[in-house]
């Protein structure tokens, strides 16, 4: 039993890495699969396509990847990285840190992580007290 659970440990691994969350119409989670293809896409806070599932009866769920409009442009050129966010991009900074480095094992250094005033902008509001000098309070701190 000893030589086998390296080899388990590997395999354990692998899914968590590479696995996605195969996820019914309404967003409730069924199983987890792995996608050769698609587990070579990288992250991104700010990503440019979305993985989905499309279910036919009696086959199968495809996974498929979906390119997004970001407001410039809704194509990806040739020589453009394909990415995707693997956590919920519009948690705050700490949050995505977090889940990144727990879950993924890695420091997501995007802009959108070096953007500490995107966090204001995302998770508070601004303080309606002219005292305030129109600063914004974290939603966790009210």
């Amino acid at each position: 039993h000893t030589t086998i659970l390296p080899y388990c440990i590997r395999l354990v691994s692998k899914i968590v890495m590479n696995g996605f969350s195969i996820s019914d119409g309404e967003q409730i989670a069924i199983g987890i699969g792995l996608f050769h293809s698609v587990a070579m896409v990288n992250h991104s806070c700010i990503p440019n396509a979305v993985q989905t599932f499309h279910f036919d009866v009696g086959k199968e769920p495809q996974l498929a990847i979906t390119v997004t409009t970001n407001g410039e442009s809704d194509t990806i050129k040739a020589g453009d990285e394909v990415t995707i966010s693997y956590i919920d991009a519009s948690a705050p900074i700490s949050s995505r840190q977090k889940l990144l480095q727990d879950e993924y094992k890695f420091h997501c250094s995007c802009s959108k992580c070096n953007d500490l005033s995107h966090d204001d902008n995302i998770a508070g509001l601004r303080c309606p007290r002219s005292s305030c000098n129109g600063r914004r309070y974290r939603l966790a701190n009210l």
